[in-house]
């Protein structure tokens, strides 16, 4: 299959992962769709009265209506995936507990956590990172994208879980922040992303 865009560190595909898999790679780390059918129109609702623009969580996540297959990534024997307890991995042997800080998680407009498994570690471990709304650990941009992650919880697995010039994948790229910390960690990096416009 031919690239939608290719350096020397990042290739991007355009397209369902499950076309495209398998392709080899040392380390899996992804956040695909929980298969809940999130319905988010009540903060565009919030957001509104508030005199805000719009979320960029107003956008529905293209296969959340459904359950979502994951066989073809559990064949990378490395992997971390979001989304436990919705998504489980048969083979997990540790999960991990993304704290978002203070003040997340008040009046029940957002989560203060979110979990991955992974097969990488045993037992759980805490990810501390500032990230909700305007609250964004040191000013870290956010893009139009509706579950973007921050740089520091994909920076984390890739810097204790692989070597350098090791290969990382994302199957569910989205916003592309695992390749953007490969690449800042010297790593090469492969995403698949199934909307065209997070893959410009």
């Amino acid at each position: 299959m031919t690239p939608y865009y290719q350096d020397a560190w990042v290739t991007i595909y355009h397209g369902d992962c499950r076309d495209i898999l398998p392709i080899e790679a040392d380390l899996c780390l992804t956040d695909p769709p929980y298969g809940i059918n999130l319905d988010s129109s009540w903060l565009s609702a919030l957001n509104m009265k508030r005199g805000n623009p719009p979320n960029m969580t107003d956008t529905p996540i293209v296969g959340d209506d459904q359950a979502v297959d994951l066989s073809p990534i559990y064949a990378y024997p490395k992997r971390l995936i979001w989304g436990f307890p919705y998504l489980q991995d048969p083979e997990a042997t540790g999960w991990i507990v993304w704290d978002k800080q203070p003040g997340v998680g008040r009046r029940g407009i957002t989560t203060p956590v979110e979990l991955a498994s992974t097969t990488c570690r045993t037992g759980f471990d805490i990810w501390r990172c500032m990230w909700s709304g305007y609250m964004r650990e040191k000013g870290e941009q956010r893009y139009a994208h509706t579950t973007q992650k921050p740089l520091k919880v994909y920076r984390i697995p890739i810097a204790e879980w692989s070597e350098e010039q090791d290969v990382i994948i994302d199957p569910f790229m989205g916003s592309g922040t695992a390749l953007r910390a490969a690449k800042d960690l010297n790593r090469k990096a492969i995403g698949i992303e199934i909307e065209e416009k997070y893959c410009e």
